[in-house]
């Protein structure tokens, strides 16, 4: 019949008549009309053979749908329980009249939501292995999104009007954390924070920043702070894809331990009792908010690249510097609850002293901008502190008869004598008078 149609469609080799099939199942004139369980199983099939479109206009049209079919699924269901829970307290209609129970079938309905909806979690996260394409792992990631987005809409962005009117029971809320919420789902999107594709890093943020604080099965502080060592790890890397996916974990744990929580926490992961030593920040001084104890933990950080800076300039260089940790703080600033850094009349005692630590330590973030800035420079110029000056000290390269620095990005620090042979150098003798006053040049400066 029309059932084995609707599947055959969902599986057929045209796009367009998947989506069409989709389209079929997921569209209804009456959201309150609970889909039948033949429709969720065309569903179940598309998704199951869906999943790797290399589309991004047919991704896009798949989460539009499916949407509409969460929706419809959230707003049936609870129009069902609704209904029964009336019926249990003999509430009657506007004519009077009892409101009556659902029938089985309609109450069948709402198992068949519930099931749906713990299959749909099941296959995410079975789809999120380590080494799965970019399509595999963004559509798990953008389908967990959107099923997080209409069940839990006040922890969407932009939630949808027509559930957030929803009234379900602490019951009901219960049971959907369960089965949206799961330990195995954080370490499955924590393995796609560091995918190689920076989409794909961002959405595994935007599912953990959908996740109540604290993270499931993250619950003890002993196990986030040997995540904040992984990131730490991540942070250092010279790879760009790792230092990121480190930044964004940092950013996780603030958001859900730091702010939500008002945990201390210091972002090394590494916890001391005193703060002597370069990058360590101790304990929390007295009404010292937990993010700004953080934010001192990421400036301590600083502090450990710019003190290996001068014992070791080459040696911090062939790493990654300060990027993995100028991003963390760079994710972290937005999310900093810090008050008006203008004096006010009106501001209490507390208000004061909370502005008076802020301004402190936004004044520690520009100086050490700044400290990092003149080391780059440095660095950009080809002149580390320990090589500067000195009758041997070093000096630009010739390339094609101009003066260049290579700094510390190419062949390190060549003599003046020493050119480097490229296309351009070809016209080298027929320009001996500027390469002269080039030579010329280079050797003023540098006396």
């Amino acid at each position: 019949g029309v059932s084995r149609l609707l599947r055959a469609a969902a599986v057929h080799v045209s796009d367009d008549l998947r989506l069409n099939a989709l389209e079929m199942v997921c569209l209804h004139p009456k959201a309150t009309e609970a889909p039948s369980k033949e429709e969720l199983g065309v569903v179940r099939e598309f998704l199951a053979l869906n999943m790797k479109s290399g589309s991004s206009h047919y991704r896009q049209r798949c989460m539009e749908l499916l949407k509409k079919l969460f929706v419809r699924l959230r707003i049936s269901r609870q129009h069902i329980l609704s209904a029964a829970r009336k019926a249990t307290r003999g509430v009657r209609d506007g004519q009077g009249v009892s409101i009556a129970m659902p029938p089985p079938d309609k109450m069948a309905q709402v198992q068949a939501v519930d099931d749906f909806l713990a299959w749909l979690v099941e296959h995410v996260i079975a789809a999120l292995f380590p080494g799965g394409s970019f399509e595999r792992n963004i559509m798990s990631l953008e389908l967990y999104v959107t099923a997080i987005d209409v069940w839990k809409p006040n922890r969407a962005k932009h939630p949808d009007p027509a559930v957030t009117v929803l009234s379900p029971t602490e019951e009901e809320e219960a049971e959907t954390d369960a089965v949206l919420f799961r330990a195995e789902a954080v370490q499955a999107v924590l393995n796609a924070l560091v995918n190689s594709f920076d989409y794909v890093r961002k959405q595994a943020y935007e599912v953990l920043s959908r996740f109540p604080a604290p993270l499931p099965g993250w619950e003890k502080r002993e196990d986030v702070l040997r995540l904040l060592q992984w990131a730490q790890s991540l942070v250092g890397s010279p790879r760009a894809r790792e230092s990121d996916a480190g930044s964004l974990i940092v950013k996780a744990v603030h958001l859900k331990y730091v702010k939500e929580l008002g945990w201390y926490l210091p972002p090394s992961g590494i916890e001391s009792e005193t703060d002597e030593g370069v990058g360590s920040v101790g304990k929390p001084t007295e009404g010292e908010p937990p993010s700004l104890y953080f934010v001192r933990g990421l400036l301590g950080e600083i502090d450990k690249v710019v003190e290996a800076a001068t014992v070791n300039f080459e040696g911090v260089f062939a790493s990654s510097f300060a990027q993995g940790v100028l991003l963390s703080l760079r994710q972290v600033l937005p999310d900093l609850q810090m008050p008006s850094l203008l004096a006010g009349k009106a501001a209490s005692k507390d208000d004061v002293a909370a502005r008076g630590q802020w301004r402190e330590a936004v004044e520690a973030i520009l100086e050490r901008m700044r400290r990092l800035a003149r080391i780059a420079i440095l660095a950009m110029a080809g002149t580390p502190p320990e090589r500067v000056g000195g009758a041997d000290g070093e000096r630009p390269m010739v390339v094609g008869g101009a003066s260049v620095s290579t700094g510390l990005f190419g062949s390190l620090y060549r003599r003046p004598e020493k050119a480097l042979n490229t296309p351009h150098s070809v016209q080298r003798d027929s320009l001996q008078p500027s390469l002269a006053a080039t030579q010329r040049n280079t050797t003023g400066a540098a006396g």
